[in-house]
C-alpha cells in the first residue's frame, strides 16, 4: 500500500474536522444560551429528589424566572445563581406518575435569552438514586420541621393554577403536635382588573375553597387561609 499516497488526504480531512469542531465550539460558548445539563437526568429523578439543577453556558441576569409546573405543586422556588438555575422541589411527588415543569425567560448578563424550557420525567420510588447532596439538604429540611407530619392538608399541598398557587406552613406549637396555616396567593390578569377587581378575587377564592374542600379533613374552621393578592 502506497501510504503517502493516502497520508495527504488524511491530514488535509483531520483539520477540516478540528477546525469545524473549533468554530462550532465558538459559535456555541458565544454566540448561543443554551442548557449544558440537568441533574438529576429525567430517568434518574426520586420522589424525594429535593432540588433540580440546570446548567448553563452563560451568567444568568439577576431577574426572576417564571415557572409552571401545570397544577402539579412540586415546586417550590425557583432560584439561580451564576450558570445554575436550581429547581426546589417540595418533595410531595408520586412515583411513576409524568411531570412536567416549565421555565420562562432564562436570561443572561448579557443579553441573550432562553424564552421557554421544559423538563418532563417520572420520579421513581428509590432512595439510591439521590446524591449525597441530596441526602443532606432533606436532613436539613426535616430538622426544621415540627411534629404535624401526618396532617391531610400540609400533604395535599402544595396546589396551583395558572391563576394560585396555596401553600402550607407547618407551625411548632407547644404541645409538640403542629398544626397547619395555609396562605393562598392569587395572580390577577389584566382581564381581571377589566372585569372587576373584587369580583375576580372573590371568584378565585370561591375555587380555592372548592379545591380544599376535596381533601379529607379540611374544614374552613381548621385551616384558616390567609390570601395574597397580586396585582398585573
Amino acid at each position: 500500500m502506497d501510504i503517502a499516497r493516502y497520508k495527504k488526504p488524511i491530514i488535509v480531512t483531520t483539520i477540516v474536522i478540528a477546525v469545524a469542531l473549533i468554530g462550532w465550539l465558538v459559535y456555541f460558548y458565544f454566540f448561543t444560551f443554551s442548557i449544558l445539563s440537568i441533574s438529576p437526568s429525567s430517568d434518574r429523578v426520586a420522589i424525594q429528589s429535593p432540588t433540580i439543577k440546570i446548567q448553563t453556558n452563560r451568567t444568568i441576569s439577576n431577574t426572576a424566572i417564571k415557572f409552571d409546573d401545570h397544577g402539579a405543586g412540586i415546586v417550590a422556588s425557583v432560584n439561580h445563581f451564576n450558570k445554575t438555575v436550581v429547581i426546589n422541589l417540595y418533595q410531595n411527588m408520586v412515583s411513576e406518575r409524568t411531570y412536567t415543569i416549565t421555565l420562562q425567560d432564562i436570561t443572561s448578563n448579557d443579553g441573550y435569552a432562553i424564552d421557554t424550557f421544559t423538563y418532563t420525567f417520572i420520579p421513581k420510588n428509590d432512595d439510591s438514586l439521590l446524591s449525597d447532596e441530596d441526602k443532606n439538604i432533606i436532613l436539613e429540611r426535616q430538622d426544621d420541621k415540627p411534629a404535624v407530619v401526618n396532617d391531610p392538608v400540609a400533604n395535599a399541598t402544595p396546589l396551583s393554577t395558572d391563576s394560585y398557587v396555596i401553600k402550607s406552613t407547618l407551625n411548632a406549637t407547644p404541645d409538640g403536635k403542629g398544626s397547619v396555616s395555609l396562605v393562598a396567593t392569587i395572580f390577577l390578569t389584566r382581564e381581571d382588573m377589566v372585569a372587576g377587581r373584587d369580583a375576580s378575587i372573590a371568584t378565585y377564592q370561591a375555587e380555592i375553597t372548592a379545591r380544599l374542600a376535596l381533601i379529607n379533613g379540611y374544614t374552613p374552621e381548621k385551616y384558616p387561609i390567609t390570601y395574597i393578592i397580586q396585582d398585573p
